[in-house]
This record gives C-alpha cells, structure tokens and sequence, in this order.
C-alpha cells in the first residue's frame, strides 16, 4: 500500500486519527498523537479497547492502546482519505501498520463493503534474526452499545514471524473433524480453481516431472499434493481486473480512436468514470475523457475462453492495436484490481502524463498529448462465475489477470515439503 499512496498528510496535530471508519457504528479512533497514548475509542468518545503488543523474542511492546508493557517508539504518522500509517522501532524490529478503509465514491459495491482493514510488516532493523508475533487484543466493549452491561464478543488472536509452526492431524475432537471433511470432499463431482491458474499448471507440471523420475511412485507421495484453500462460490465475489497501457503504439490519439473501431463502437461515456454495465462493454480513459466501448458482432465469439471479454479486448485491441503481445511480460501494460476503483486509472493514466513533461512536470491540456507520453486505461465488466466453471468445464485455463476475487485471505506462509 505505502508505495502508491497520495496526497499524505503528516499528521502532527489532528483532534483524532480514523482506524476503522466502515460505517458511523463499526468505528474506532485514536484520540492521541501516538497510537499507544490513550485507549482506543469510537467517534462519539465511548472506549473502544483495542490494544496491540509486539512479542519481539519473547518480550512484550506495546504499539496500540494503554497497558503494562512499555511502548514502542513511533516514528511515522501519516493520514489520507482512505488509509491512516503508522510505524514502529523498538528491540531492532520496525512494525508497520496501515489502517484503510476502500471508502470509494465511485464504486458503490466496495463503498458499500462493512470491512476495514489492516496491513501489518515487520523487518528486522539490526540484520538479525527475531522471532516476533502481533498481538491483538479486543475489549467486550468493542461489541457493545452504549448503556449495555453484558461484555459480548471480545478475545484475541495473533499474527506470528519469523517462527514455523507445523499443521498437525491427530486423533481428538479435531482429528475427527477433518474426517468428516475428507468424507464430504469425496462426495463431490468437481472443484474449481479460482485463482492462481498458472501457479497451479506448474505445481502440477512439477509433480509430472517427479513421477518420471521415481517411477515406482505410489500416488501417496506429498509431490502428488499442492496447498489451497477451498470456498463455497457462493461466498466469492469477482471483481472488475482493469487494464492500463502506456504510449499508444505510434497512434495519435485520432488514428488510434479510428483504428479501435473497427472491432469496437466507440462513443462519448455517458457518465465519468465509465463502469460497464454489461457483458461486451468497456470504459476507456484516453486524453481525459472517458469512452464507451462496445464489442461489434463480428468479434464475439462461443468459445468458453475467446468469448471472454478478457480475451476480446487483448485479441482485438490490445494485442493487434498496441502491440502488448504478451500481458504477462510486456513492459507497457499494467493491471489494477476493481478494489482500487475507478479514480486509480484516472491518476495513472494522467501520472503518465505528468511524468513525460519537462522539468515542470505539468500534464499537457486535453487533446495536446502526443501517441508516445499518453497512457490509456480500460475498465472491463467483471467475469461471472458461470463463465469461470464453463472455462474449467472446457479443460482450459483463463487468460492472466482475468478475475479479481474478494475476500482475500489474511497473509500467512504455509511450508509443504515434496520429500515428506
């Protein structure tokens, strides 16, 4: 998050510092100018305890809320709109936290989403090896209204580096669980790969490669096996994966609009930013204006994978236009999930412009830009499901970049040794 963002402010003195801000219920403030001055609180002034403790080599710090443990030294407050950052120095480890919240007026959905979240880092600052676990710590009161005595909720739950904690099955309660897992599992016709395609053909493609090489194999080595995390589809949710690229391969921004429409009609958005309403529709940002694109009836096609409106803007735009051959490769093309909205392709788009200018850095009026310093962005419709189990049904594999799924997981490392 720390490497995109915009207009920061530093915060030296603001009356309070937004956390969690999903909604004016679920919302949690800090009321000092260090994380670690006072209990956390909501907006209206009613404690809210959230407390944080760095467990470095096994000793408590403190970098959120009051207690026991000494604190932290804070050395980075900065505030957007949408994210607030902290940093962290003691015992040779530096913690950084980003609190955010995707509070985006262009996309109604992701505004709309009761979630808030947290980035968490942590390096080391002495070149030395630390264990150290994040602890979190939420007060019943965090769950309850004001006037209400009944402590509900609360607990706590850690996150942990720079330590290896094996998986183990056994034959307790637990044990009995993952059976009755294994047993449904095995009742089901098909499961689908959502996301990591690519990462997936290879783990397969390396498990191939050391059949051939232990050809006495079992089928009960680990190398059969690759980690994943299963959901119910209907607990997933596909957002937009938009595209930007960068110079318009030769065009001006005339020959370009020209050339596009002969596999596309193109016309004046009717509202900014364009977010397509169906499938075969896309929004264009060029030259500070956005467009609607609309994929003509001679380009669609049945195919489960060239059907996709992935595949038709790469086969007939992106590729034959712009030249970006390969997505996965080419230098000139970049991708921006549909949680960042609609805004991140204008500022990129118009970031492209300002970087090509002269010492100055000022971005040139609209209709001034040449083909080389202008930048181009797509929005796209999202894929659906449907079309995802009819890719998989197929036997074939989606194009890169072609989904965005949410949630996404916490951030976590997962060891699964091929020799075991």
């Amino acid at each position: 998050m720390r490497d995109d963002r915009t207009k920061r402010i530093t915060a030296g003195r603001l009356p309070a510092v937004p956390l969690i801000t999903c909604d004016p219920y679920f919302s949690l403030w800090s009321g000092s100018d260090s994380l670690y001055g006072t209990d956390t609180c909501h907006w209206t002034g009613r404690r809210k305890r959230v407390t944080g403790i760095a467990r470095i080599d096994g000793a408590d710090y403190r970098f959120m809320g009051l207690g026991k443990a000494p604190a932290m030294e804070q050395t980075e407050l900065s505030v957007t709109a949408t994210c607030t950052a902290y940093s962290f120095q003691g015992a040779g480890v530096e913690i950084c936290l980003d609190f955010w919240t995707p509070l985006l007026l262009d996309d109604l959905d992701v505004m709309s989403r009761p979630c808030s979240y947290v980035d968490m880092a942590v390096r080391s600052l002495d070149g030395k090896p630390h264990e150290v676990k994040l602890v979190w710590t939420f007060a019943g009161e965090f769950c309850c209204d004001n006037g209400q005595t009944e402590k509900i909720g609360g607990g706590s739950f850690a996150l942990e580096m720079g330590e290896e904690h094996p998986m183990e099955e056994d034959e307790t309660e637990a044990g009995n669980a993952f059976q009755g897992i294994r047993q449904r599992f095995a009742r089901m016709d098909a499961i689908y790969i959502a996301d990591g395609h690519h990462r997936c053909a290879s783990a397969v493609k390396v498990g191939l490669m050391r059949r051939q090489a232990h050809p006495d194999y079992t089928g009960e080595e680990e190398f059969n096996y690759f980690l994943s995390v299963l959901f119910p589809d209907e607990e997933l949710h596909i957002l937009d994966y938009n595209r930007i690229v960068f110079g318009l391969n030769g065009y001006t921004k005339e020959g370009f609009l020209e050339k596009i429409s002969e596999g596309f009609q193109v016309e004046e958005a009717p509202e900014a930013p364009y977010r397509p309403k169906r499938k075969g529709q896309y929004g264009m940002y060029l030259d500070d204006a956005w467009y609607r694109l609309t994929a003509r009836s001679h380009i669609l096609s049945e195919d489960a994978v060239d059907g996709l409106d992935v595949s038709l803007l790469q086969d007939h735009l992106l590729g034959p236009v712009l030249g970006i051959l390969d997505p996965k490769t080419d230098k000139r093309i970049d991708f921006v999930g549909g949680i960042r909205g609609l805004k991140e392709l204008e500022r990129r788009v118009q970031e492209q412009l300002t970087s090509e200018k002269g010492s100055g850095g000022e971005a040139l009026p609209a209709g001034q830009g040449t083909g080389a310093d202008m930048a181009v962005a797509f929005s796209l419709y999202p894929t659906s499901m449907q079309e995802l189990f009819a890719v998989a049904d197929a036997g074939r594999l989606m194009p890169p970049k072609s989904t965005w799924f949410e949630p996404k997981l916490r951030s976590g490392l997962f060891l699964h040794s091929l020799e075991g």
